[in-house]
């Protein structure tokens, strides 16, 4: 899965503020991440000013925002859930929790993520490991 530099902490931060998932942010994840959407969707984005524009065709993206199967399929190569887990302190709502580990030997530690659902927790948790990823792999090459 690549991640699209400048797009990612903006979906990041989308995500964190966001209350519920939606349709447009379950595209922008789509676009963002690239993943092969073979049931005919093609994701198309555009900017008209400082508005994005999500145009879909034929088919239908995942529900990542909604859906924890679908938010499982965004976690990179290289990491695994270690938890996800729910608890409430005080009289407020319930907060569920994600956190993403790096395989064994790998230098990128864990990504974390708190949120109002599951599916949410884990899209922004496995976001950020996409981007230390990418960040790692930059390093890499930097550095080989």
């Amino acid at each position: 899965m690549t991640v699209l530099e400048g797009h990612a902490l903006e979906l990041i931060a989308k995500l964190e503020a966001a209350t519920e998932g939606s349709r447009e942010l379950d595209l922008e994840i789509a676009m963002i991440c690239g993943h092969d959407l073979s049931s005919g969707f093609t994701p198309t984005f555009a900017y008209h000013g400082d508005t994005p524009v999500y145009e879909w065709s034929t088919g239908e993206t995942p529900s990542y925002t909604t859906s924890i199967d679908a938010a499982l399929t965004l976690v990179p190569e290289g990491w695994y859930v270690a938890t996800i887990a729910q608890w409430r302190s005080g009289p407020g709502p319930r907060i569920w929790a994600a956190t993403l580990n790096a395989e064994p030997g790998a230098d990128a530690g864990y990504r974390h993520a708190t949120r109002s659902s599951p599916a949410l927790a884990l899209c922004i948790a496995a976001l950020k490991a996409c981007d230390a990823k990418r960040l790692e792999e930059i390093e890499e090459r930097n550095n080989g």
